[in-house]
């Protein structure tokens, strides 16, 4: 609040308390994110030479015991990054421990341990698989927080071994260009991180008016849209491509709170190729819909 010839008055509201944790920040296929050191007993880098094979399975020897060796590219669908001669003998390896069930996970590379600010998700988004959270770092980078439990359940049930999608390193230039309109920032990066660790080029817009404005100076391969939006709704935004004759066939997915039968059939009116509720929001279909339409 400004008043003329007596200066400015500046509020700023804080929260009493802050989520905060000890973390580990690692790199994973070109990709950040955070560990929790809640359940890791040890950091370790072996040598690849020193990799056994149990039943089929990697596993290492570790305190006297033999351990599962599972790479988390492959729990979370990422492919392996391809290292020079000279360091393919040693692997960066954190041990994970809970219930006295013991997982050796391999990641390309371990930068530090830092005090990490979370930032929970809000609703609807409650429960997105082998991700907790989000970080945001120093640098005000956000990262995703990695699921300690679900990273154990999905290297003891092996499922992920089917879901592998692999990616040639000098590919890129053919990935697929979707743009993310999203007004939450939590959100917003949370979806663009689930979609860049499946190997979509992501650009993002914080409003509908935004996204219109990137819509007519590059292009798409298909949009990604909240609904209730600023300056210009998922609904508006959608109307307006389908009136336009040059992204009138580009794909529409509405990912949005709004689930009652009226939004999803004004969703449908405006010409939304799939509409995915927020309270029910599993990654897995989102990328699901995203191929069909959009591959």
């Amino acid at each position: 609040m400004s008043t003329a010839n007596q200066g400015t008055t500046i509020k700023i509201q804080l929260p009493l308390t802050l989520a905060t944790f000890k973390g580990v920040l690692i790199d994973v296929s070109d990709q950040r994110f955070v560990i929790p050191t809640a359940n890791l007993e040890r950091i370790l880098r072996i040598n690849s030479k020193s990799i056994k094979s149990v039943e089929n399975k990697d596993a290492i020897l570790y305190g006297g015991q033999t351990t599962s060796l599972v790479w988390i590219s492959d729990i979370l669908g990422l492919p392996k990054i391809k290292k020079k001669s000279t360091a393919e003998e040693f692997l960066f390896v954190m041990v994970m421990n809970y219930a006295d069930t013991k997982v050796a996970f391999v990641v390309d590379s371990i930068l530090n341990e830092q005090e990490i600010l979370v930032k929970n998700f809000s609703k609807p988004i409650f429960r997105i698989r082998n991700i907790s959270a989000a970080a945001i770092l120093g640098t005000g980078k956000t990262v995703p927080i990695l699921n300690s439990l679900d990273l154990l359940q999905s290297a003891h049930l092996g499922s992920f071994r089917d879901k592998v999608i692999p990616m040639d390193d000098n590919d890129h230039s053919k990935m697929i260009h979707i743009l993310l309109a999203e007004d939450s920032i939590t959100t917003r990066m949370l979806l663009k991180n689930i979609l860049e660790l499946k190997g979509y080029q992501v650009t993002t817009a914080v409003d509908g008016l935004d996204a219109w404005t990137q819509l007519k100076e590059n292009e798409f391969s298909a949009v990604v849209s909240d609904v209730e939006m600023p300056r210009m709704t998922g609904f508006e935004l959608t109307e307006k491509i389908r009136q336009d004759k040059q992204l009138e066939n580009l794909p529409v997915i509405l990912v949005t709170a709004r689930e009652s039968p009226e939004d999803r059939e004004r969703g449908v009116d405006a010409g939304a190729n799939a509409y995915i509720n927020k309270s029910t929001f599993d990654s897995s279909h989102l990328l699901e819909v995203l191929q069909r339409l959009a591959d």
